[in-house]
């Protein structure tokens, strides 16, 4: 379990960073209150970010700061004091951010921020600078903010770079390099992300104001001129990512089942524009839940929603990259699978919800499940449907908690 330490003297303030964290982002939060029990702590715990109070009973003027950075632990200055020499000090030092305290808000933006955080150590940034300074320098600023992050020095080692790195949501790049303009290497990016998928930020140190808008016309998500300060930097890059995040939060609530998390059945229909070929190797199979009516008189609706969710976790996990999952509606499956697949592969998926015990509050509720599977090939995915649910249909009709393959 990631761990946050809030080192804070005033126990209202401590107390109440660390129920805002908690709530926010589920992770634990130790409190100190000075920096000798700051470095008792760090010596004793791998912490994931500390948020540290510049003024301390026994330390002032940022002095838990240095041992923080040296060990490592991303850490947010929490400060009633403000002033510009007091901000680039602590810039200079690699903080994540800086929050004053007199800000009402300063609580909230801070555990979003943690919560941004632990967001970015599963995002990819790829960085490209014909200038090893600068490209090296935004990478030390994308890693304090736990980036995975990988450099290049031009844009056609950029393009084959992008074709392998996972989990990639943002690019950087110059606009001046030798093989490639900015331009050229926006719209090359475009071809295989768009811009609700992968935020672009170029980045010059021209003063022609053509520069910026064209970037921006050619594909881009946003500009910025060099120099540029760390404070301007990490607010474009967050900016940008939270956007992105925003947006894949409202596919999710187009696409994806409220209850279960699974995709629904617009979203399998949209998928199956793109993927699917009629003479390719594919197993389509409707599952449904016997007799779910009765676990609904019998437990009520709250007991009838922890079987679909159990159940649902179940078929996802045990289908995992070989296909996709989606809920039809009520108690009723639709698994794609991507290669063809045997009686067998469905029987073992039949057993495995028939030995499921699913706890509801004092009780075990058991269910079972028939199938209808067809991996015909030469028809179109309307046709394999009806097809599984003819097959489901009898399996029902035969005595369920059967595979009709």
């Amino acid at each position: 379990m990631k761990k946050v330490l809030v080192i804070e003297d005033s126990k209202v303030l401590s107390n109440r960073l660390k129920r805002m964290i908690e709530h926010e982002t589920g992770l634990t939060v130790d409190l100190v209150e000075s920096y000798g029990a700051t470095v008792e702590a760090i010596a004793i715990e791998d912490y994931f970010v500390a948020v540290t109070d510049l003024n301390l009973p026994d330390a002032t003027k940022g002095a838990t700061i240095d041992i923080l950075t040296e060990k490592h632990i991303p850490t947010i200055a929490y400060t009633g004091d403000y002033s510009d020499e007091l901000r680039d000090n602590m810039w200079k030092k690699r903080i994540v951010d800086y929050v004053l305290k007199k800000d009402p808000d300063s609580i909230k933006y801070i555990s979003r921020l943690i919560c941004q955080l632990h967001k970015n150590t599963n995002i990819s940034v790829l960085v490209v600078d014909d200038s090893i300074v600068l490209r090296n320098s935004m990478k030390r600023l994308l890693e304090t903010h736990l980036f995975d992050v990988d450099i290049c020095g031009n844009a056609n080692e950029a393009l084959e770079k992008i074709e392998t790195m996972q989990n990639l949501k943002l690019v950087i790049s110059d606009y001046m390099m030798p093989d490639m303009d900015g331009f050229d290497f926006v719209r090359q990016v475009r071809r295989k992300f768009k811009k609700e998928e992968l935020a672009f930020i170029g980045v010059s140190g021209s003063q022609s104001e053509q520069i910026s808008a064209k970037f921006i016309k050619y594909g881009a998500n946003d500009f910025m001129m060099k120099p540029f300060s760390h404070e301007q930097f990490y607010t474009r890059v967050t900016q940008n990512l939270q956007t992105l995040l925003m947006i894949q939060h409202i596919k999710d609530l187009s696409f994806k089942d409220y209850l279960t998390g699974l995709y629904n059945r617009r979203y399998f229909f949209e998928e199956m524009e793109t993927i699917y070929k009629p003479d390719s190797d594919k197993t389509v199979a409707m599952l449904d839940i016997d007799f779910f009516k009765k676990v609904n008189d019998t437990y009520g609706h709250d007991g009838g929603d922890i079987v679909l969710k159990e159940i649902s976790t179940m078929i996802k996990d045990y289908v995992g990259a070989d296909g996709f999952v989606s809920r039809f509606g009520g108690e009723e499956f639709c698994l794609y699978l991507y290669s063809l697949k045997d009686k067998e592969y469905f029987e073992i998926l039949r057993r495995k919800i028939e030995d499921l015990d699913i706890a509801f509050e004092s009780e075990i509720i058991k269910v079972t499940s028939s199938f209808g599977v067809t991996s015909k090939a030469g028809i179109s995915i309307d046709s394999m449907i009806n097809l599984a649910d003819s097959l489901l249909y009898t399996a029902k009709t035969s005595g369920r908690n059967t595979v009709c393959f």
